[in-house]
C-alpha cells in the first residue's frame, strides 16, 4: 500500500506548495521495472482536491550496504535538478555529482510499467519477478 496511487494521492496532500516528499523507491539495477513502477505510480497520481498532477524526479546512487538504488522527489511544483545547490557541508556528495544522480544509464532507464494501486498491487508482482532473475 505504500507505493500506490492512493498512498501518494495522500502524502501529496499535506505537502506546502513548496514542500518536497522524498522516498527510497528500491534499486533500479536489480529492481528495474519494481523501481520505474514506483516512478509511474507516483507521476500518475493527481492531488485529490483539483486533480493537479504531481511532479516527479526519479533519481538513484551508490549505497555501499545495498548497492545502486532509486529515490524519488515528489512535488506539487515542477522540479529542476540544475537549481539543486549543496546548502549544507556533506561527506560524499559534491556539487559536481548532484546532476549525475538524475541520469540513468540505458539498461535501468525509464521503461512503461504498471500502475500499482490498492485493488491491483502489481509491484509485488514485479518484484517477485526480479527476485528470481537474481536468485537461480
Amino acid at each position: 500500500k505504500l507505493y500506490s496511487r492512493s498512498f501518494y494521492r495522500l502524502a501529496a496532500s499535506h505537502l506546502t506548495p513548496t514542500g518536497v516528499l522524498v522516498t527510497q523507491a528500491t534499486s533500479p539495477f536489480y529492481a528495474t521495472d519494481a523501481f520505474w513502477c514506483i516512478v509511474n505510480t507516483a507521476g500518475s497520481a493527481t492531488l485529490i482536491s483539483g486533480g493537479a498532477p504531481l511532479h516527479v524526479l526519479p533519481y538513484h546512487a551508490s549505497v555501499p550496504s545495498f548497492g545502486e538504488w532509486g529515490f524519488l522527489l515528489v512535488s506539487l511544483q515542477p522540479l529542476d535538478p540544475r537549481r539543486i545547490t549543496l546548502t549544507i557541508p556533506t561527506r560524499f556528495l559534491t556539487p559536481e555529482v548532484v546532476p549525475s544522480l538524475f541520469v540513468f544509464p540505458k539498461d535501468i532507464g525509464p521503461r512503461r510499467t504498471p500502475i500499482n494501486r490498492i485493488d491491483d498491487l502489481v509491484l509485488v508482482q514485479l518484484y517477485e519477478q526480479a527476485y528470481k532473475r537474481y536468485n537461480r
